[in-house]
């Protein structure tokens, strides 16, 4: 397999391939199946960034070892890759600009292991995960980045009374479901 940039695999898709592939990977979106075409055919019209990142799919199964569900769950992951052989970091990139998606390159393990509406499909869902619009991923992003600046510019005095640890936060949160 070739070097396959995720513009060019979705332009070779129709939206209602990739309605019906959502359809059966995410049924709880049926809803929102208008806003998913509205940012597809939006998404289609847009020019691709050059960037040097690659798209990779990964389909986990894990039993999250909590007293809360005692079944294995399956979820699929979607994250960017540098071509960096010294970064082997993951990247999410439900935030990154959708010009930037269509110029990222597809997995060779993604490609093997899913097929092209599956691949776009994920992809969309993952590109409207935080909105159907990327002005308002932006701006979302945007106040995300504003708040770690605040926080990161707060005392250690002021961090401290602003923030409790992750064993309070799984306190209050199974306090509050008992």
């Amino acid at each position: 397999m070739g070097t396959i940039i995720f513009r060019d695999l979705l332009h070779q898709t129709e939206w209602l391939s990739i309605e019906y592939t959502l359809l059966e990977l995410y049924p709880d979106i049926k809803e929102d199946m208008e806003a998913h075409r509205t940012a597809y055919e939006k998404i289609k019209r847009l020019e691709a960034n050059n960037i040097d990142m690659e798209i990779v799919l990964d389909e986990i199964k894990d039993d999250f070892e909590d007293d809360f569900e005692d079944e294995l769950t399956t979820y699929f992951d979607v994250s960017g890759k540098k071509n960096d052989k010294k970064d082997s970091q993951s990247y999410a990139l439900e935030f990154m600009p959708w010009q930037d998606w269509l110029g990222m390159r597809i997995s060779q393990d993604s490609l093997r292991n899913f097929n092209e509406l599956e691949i776009v499909a994920h992809c969309l869902y993952e590109m409207t995960f935080i909105d159907f619009d990327d002005e308002e991923i932006a701006n979302e992003k945007n106040k995300l980045n504003n708040i770690i600046d605040n926080f990161q510019n707060l005392s250690e005095e002021e961090k401290q009374d602003k923030t409790i640890s992750i064993e309070e936060v799984l306190k209050r949160f199974k306090d509050n479901n008992e």
